[in-house]
């Protein structure tokens, strides 16, 4: 088996959304038989250029049996053995520790470096760590959001590092099982912040029904109102906030009953909103 990394489309074209969102397709990859992994690419290439649907040259990968996504890589050799892996780029680990051992060196961490800090093990902890990674990096990113002008490297600040840098030297690779039971709903959410776009926020999900023998598919979209987002703490962006609204907002959406919730397959965003829902 080969992966194919296809790359995030550039033009909006394609999907309209209830709301009147323009659609996007972002970073996916898709699989396809070795023998016939160049042409697939090729062949699903061309036929989004006859769409009008255009790629980022610089984002598609050639066909190989490992991908890296976000820095986390995809290993796929042993697939026919009905399992594949999951693990931290080695660069994007390294790099990671490599800036936290200097900001420890110099007992300084500013709300930017946090946020960095943050989103660049956020990424592994959604595919990788979970929330024990979370919980790691619980220090780090209340120095993210403080409102103190203070940068210096606190006790429980750096055992937080400390912990974040553990999780990148020692855990093993995620591996994923192929013939497990299917979950009968799968959700997919994501959300978008374009400044210069008229709504500016948004939210939208893809719900997939595997209950059936043909499963049924349900989306939605939702412009999520300035008075909503006024609400929250003033940043420069809002994807953080508006991921998490996805969540809540797809189920209430689809209507799925409340005792089904936690059969939900989940695979691009955490569950964390239902700390939200709790609050």
């Amino acid at each position: 088996m080969a992966s194919l990394l296809a790359p995030a489309t550039q033009s909006q074209t394609s999907i309209d959304w209830r709301s009147g969102f323009p659609g996007y397709f972002d970073d996916y990859w898709i699989v396809s038989r070795e023998q016939h992994a160049v042409k697939a690419q090729q062949c699903l290439l061309e036929m989004a250029a006859l769409l009008g649907i255009g790629f980022d040259p610089e984002k598609t990968q050639p066909p190989s049996s490992t991908a890296d996504v976000l820095g986390v890589v995809f290993d796929l050799t042993n697939v026919a053995s009905g399992t594949f892996t999951r693990k931290a780029k080695e660069s994007r680990a390294k790099n990671l520790i490599h800036t936290i051992d200097e900001c420890i060196k110099i007992n300084t961490l500013t709300a930017s470096q946090a946020a960095s800090v943050v989103g660049n093990f956020g990424f592994l902890c959604s595919t990788l760590f979970g929330k024990a990674g979370r919980c790691a990096s619980l220090g780090v990113r209340a120095r993210q959001y403080s409102a103190l002008d203070s940068s210096e490297i606190t006790p429980p600040l750096k055992t937080s590092l400390k912990l974040t840098q553990e999780f990148l030297r020692v855990c093993p690779p995620r591996e994923i099982k192929l013939h497990t039971p299917l979950p009968p709903f799968v959700l997919y959410s994501d959300a978008s912040d374009v400044p210069e776009r008229e709504p500016r926020f948004g939210v939208g999900g893809v719900l997939i029904d595997q209950r059936f023998h043909t499963p049924v598919l349900q989306h939605f979209s939702w412009a999520v109102p300035p008075s909503v987002v006024g609400r929250w703490l003033p940043k420069k962006a809002y994807m953080g906030q508006l991921e998490l609204l996805a969540g809540p907002v797809s189920l209430f959406t689809s209507q799925i009953p409340l005792s089904w919730w936690e059969s939900i397959g989940w695979p691009l965003q955490p569950k964390s909103f239902l700390f939200i829902l709790t609050e």
